[in-house]
């Protein structure tokens, strides 16, 4: 099957929840969704828009983010027993790896997108970013397949991409 076009991604949100959405979250939806509509819903499911954002605001700043601040991240998406928390927060944290590369292979500084601005870090390169996205990817996998503490995971894949 192909993408979900925005109208019918649009759409779907429509019927799928009785809540009015708000249209900078319809449009971080359509744009972290791309075309899923699995995707889509899951993301307006439990919270996860907001969820998102938090992440995403967290991930903008990660480099004015104080070890506390990280830890409180971690604690609050790696909770023992919440897989929706760790899910959420492994595809935003990939989503966002490569919006920024699309980004910088565009040679932008910054993408606005529902209601966020995606900043690229000043001095980053597109060949550190990718690097960077492998051995953080390489770090969650390992937690995950070896079903190791989901908050040491969090933490640290944030204390790498601060570095």
């Amino acid at each position: 099957m192909s993408p979900l076009d925005d109208n019918a991604v649009d759409r779907l949100l429509n019927k799928s929840s009785d809540a009015i959405i708000a249209s900078d979250d319809k449009a971080l939806v359509k744009a972290m969704a791309e075309g899923s509509a699995g995707q889509a819903i899951a993301l307006m499911d439990n919270g996860g828009v907001g969820q998102a954002r938090i992440i995403l605001d967290a991930l903008n700043k990660i480099r004015s983010l104080t070890h506390d601040q990280i830890d409180t991240i971690a604690l609050s998406y790696g909770k023992s027993g919440d897989v929706k928390s760790v899910q959420n927060f492994v595809f935003v944290t990939n989503w966002w790896f490569e919006t920024l590369a699309v980004c910088m292979a565009r040679k932008q500084k910054s993408s606005h997108i529902g209601g966020m601005d995606m900043l690229i870090p000043d001095g980053e390169s597109l060949r550190t970013l990718l690097s960077l996205y492998e051995e953080v990817s390489a770090h969650i996998d390992s937690c995950i397949n070896g079903s190791l503490d989901k908050r040491y995971m969090i933490y640290k894949a944030l204390r790498m991409i601060q570095k």
